[in-house]
């Protein structure tokens, strides 16, 4: 699969997204973060949601997958294609550098897994100054500490899309972090 820049995603320059930086695993959680999509659409909500990694385009794809989890947040993205499809995008892999300008862009990185061993996104999005929505894991819980970001981190319980979506709202209405703020988390 060709890499596009980022120039070639169907995302306006003015319209926020959100960034999942994570294969489609089983542990990653897809379903949970497709459900919340579904819910903020529903509400009039516009945003864009991201995911890059290994088979993330095969989360929206037609061909059924091997694994249970991927295989039911496929299914679901299918049953409401109608809504879904102009709002995720599924680029794969990516380049270093289109990864580094997806983080600069987004308004947040959403983290809803079940279980990580680490975790590296988390580190990452402090790192580039951007708040962070994740599951409610130790792992992530150690990191928050560990940069002192707690008030740049919300969590959820990762089995609850409805919390989840409330926190995606919310950073919807809030909208970017200030450079100031973005500045205060990277020196963290």
């Amino acid at each position: 699969a060709s890499i596009k820049p980022l120039e070639e995603f169907p995302i306006q320059e003015s319209e926020p997204f959100f960034l999942y930086p994570s294969a489609a695993n089983p542990q990653k959680n897809h379903i949970v973060l497709f459900k919340a999509v579904l819910d903020l659409l529903a509400r009039g909500l516009r945003f864009k949601l991201v995911l890059t990694g290994g088979q993330t385009e095969q989360l929206l794809g037609e061909a059924p997958m091997e694994r249970k989890a991927p295989e039911e947040a496929r299914r679901f993205f299918h049953k409401h294609k109608e809504h879904l499809s102009g709002t995720i995008i599924a680029a794969g892999h990516v380049s270093e550098r289109m990864l580094t300008a997806l983080f600069n862009k987004c308004i947040a990185i959403l983290m809803p897994s079940k279980y990580e061993g680490f975790g590296l996104p988390v580190a990452e999005a402090f790192s580039y100054g951007k708040p962070v929505i994740a599951s409610n894991l130790a792992v992530f819980r150690e990191q928050i500490t560990c940069y002192d970001a707690d008030e740049f981190v919300e969590t959820f319980p990762a089995t609850d899309h409805e919390t989840l979506a409330g926190l995606m709202r919310s950073r919807l209405q809030e909208g970017e972090l200030s450079p100031e703020r973005m500045q205060e988390l990277q020196n963290n």
